[in-house]
């Protein structure tokens, strides 16, 4: 086994470098950290879900007729984008991330689901009568 520190050659089932004393054991990350970073990351990407959906609500909002090219995609992903962080819940092992990703997802779900009917309702293909 060769030293990542001094690139000596040692035995085979050496635990330190014989001429450094550097440790040639790889590190290994205890299983409660690997959990953590897992829900950090976790965590990470619902709320990057859900600062993309509030921007694409400012924009449609903002933004006018050049929404209207974004319109018929919007219905689709909206609802895919929208389970997502309901799903990752179920993954997390933390109670407390969890309870914030099924809120947080839950939350995400309904403003989608609002604004794809309000989409529909706008579209052309829908009558709206008066009575």
């Amino acid at each position: 086994m060769i030293c990542k520190n001094c690139m000596a050659e040692n035995e085979a089932n050496a635990t330190l470098c014989q001429k450094c004393g550097y440790s040639l054991q790889t590190p290994t990350i205890p299983q409660a950290d690997k959990s953590k970073i897992s829900d950090i990351i976790i965590i990470g990407i619902s709320i990057f879900l859900m600062f993309t959906k509030l921007f694409w609500l400012a924009f449609s909002r903002i933004s006018g007729e050049h929404w209207k090219v974004f319109q018929s995609i919007s219905h689709f992903y909206s609802l895919i984008w929208a389970a997502i962080p309901i799903l990752l819940a179920f993954v997390v092992k933390n109670r407390i991330w969890k309870i914030i990703l099924l809120v947080s997802g839950g939350i995400y779900a309904l403003i989608s689901i609002i604004e794809v009917i309000r989409l529909i309702m706008l579209s052309n293909n829908f009558v709206h009568y008066n009575f």
